[in-house]
């Protein structure tokens, strides 16, 4: 159990709090969106909008192309990164 919560810790700290920005998206009204990550799921991201204080809940599969900010550094990265289970993600963004 307690590898199990270790795990979803490491997650919380390298996805959760770090800034995104939608770049391009299929869906021309999330283009330009951004905000801290407070939660993310297989199939949807949300956003705390860092401009009008309100969560937004973006599709992944919208995303083509997203910049994220963290304490390493900022990266541009294709959307489909984004795509799947939250611990399946964390391994395609490192």
């Amino acid at each position: 159990m307690s590898l199990n919560r270790d795990y979803k810790a490491d997650i919380d700290s390298k996805l959760l709090q770090s800034s995104i920005s939608i770049i391009k998206s299929s869906n021309p009204h999330n283009n330009g969106k951004n905000g801290k990550l407070v939660s993310i799921s297989k199939n949807m991201i949300v956003l705390k909008s860092d401009t009008l204080d309100k969560i937004i809940k973006i599709p992944k599969i919208e995303i083509s192309k997203y910049r994220m900010t963290t304490k390493q550094g900022i990266y541009v990265l294709p959307g489909k990164r984004l795509l799947g289970r939250p611990e399946e993600v964390k391994d395609k963004i490192k």
